[in-house]
C-alpha cells in the first residue's frame, strides 16, 4: 500500500520542477493517511469508504499495518486476512490505489 501511494505521488512530480524540501519530506512517511493527502485522495478515500462497505473493512484492517510489523511472525490466518484486504480483486486497497497511479 505504501508504495502504490507514492506511486501516485510520484505521478504529480513534474520532471522539470524541484518539489519543495518538505513536499518530499513528507513523502517518506509510513503512515497512509499522510500518504494519501499527498497523493490528492482523501477526498475519493472519503467517497469509496462511505460507498463501499468492503472495501472500508479491508481499509481499516490494512491501513493499521506499521513498518514494524514487518519484522513480526504472522500466523497463516493473518497473513491471509492481510493479503486479501489488499488484493481481493472488487475491494482490495491496492485495487483501489491503482485506479490513481
Amino acid at each position: 500500500m505504501e508504495f502504490a501511494l507514492k506511486a501516485c505521488i510520484a505521478k504529480q512530480i513534474s520532471a522539470d520542477t524541484i518539489p519543495d524540501r518538505n513536499f518530499i519530506r513528507n513523502v517518506y512517511s509510513h503512515e497512509f493517511s499522510q500518504l494519501v493527502g499527498l497523493a490528492g485522495l482523501s477526498g475519493e478515500l472519503k467517497r469509496e469508504l462511505s460507498n463501499n462497505s468492503s472495501f472500508a473493512v479491508n481499509w481499516a484492517i490494512s491501513s493499521e499495518w506499521l513498518p514494524d510489523a514487518r519484522y513480526r511472525s504472522y500466523t497463516m490466518f493473518e497473513a491471509q486476512t492481510l493479503f486479501e484486504t489488499t488484493e481481493n480483486s472488487e475491494s482490495g486497497v491496492i485495487q483501489w490505489i491503482r485506479r490513481f497511479w
